[in-house]
């Protein structure tokens, strides 16, 4: 493997990014940019995620993607990789622990995107990134 500097998303540390569920169980949330476009100049990939907070106890899935036009979501050919993840005691009893993230390169410039469902409804995680 080779990477490029890792960098943590968002990289204001009194910020998180949020990532809502839809209000419909098992159904895909809106999608939330992560790392705006044309920040990267080079071709990068997601190294793993921080869970800072999360509303419920339930499953969650986390979809992650990228799109190369401003204001574009990802299309299903630019969905990246997939992280789920189960969390039975809230609040989040490790919020330092990183989860692993093997997902698929990003092209330069491109803008990240996530999104987020879960088991139950309304839930939102609260998370940081860590790209390479």
């Amino acid at each position: 493997h080779f990477h490029s500097r890792s960098r943590v998303y968002p990289q204001n540390v009194s910020n998180t990014i949020t990532l809502a569920a839809n209000a419909v169980a098992n159904t895909f949330g809106s999608w939330t940019e992560i790392i705006p476009i044309n920040t990267a100049d080079f071709m990068y990939m997601v190294l793993g995620m921080v869970i800072e907070e999360a509303d419920a106890q339930t499953t969650y899935l986390i979809q992650l993607g990228y799109s190369i036009l401003d204001g574009s979501a990802p299309t299903t050919a630019q969905i990246i990789g997939e992280r789920r993840i189960k969390l039975s005691t809230v609040p989040v009893s490790r919020a330092t622990e990183a989860l692993d993230f093997a997902a698929a390169h990003c092209p330069a410039n491109a803008k990240l995107w996530a999104r987020l469902k879960t088991a139950s409804i309304n839930a939102r995680l609260f998370l940081v990134l860590c790209r390479g």
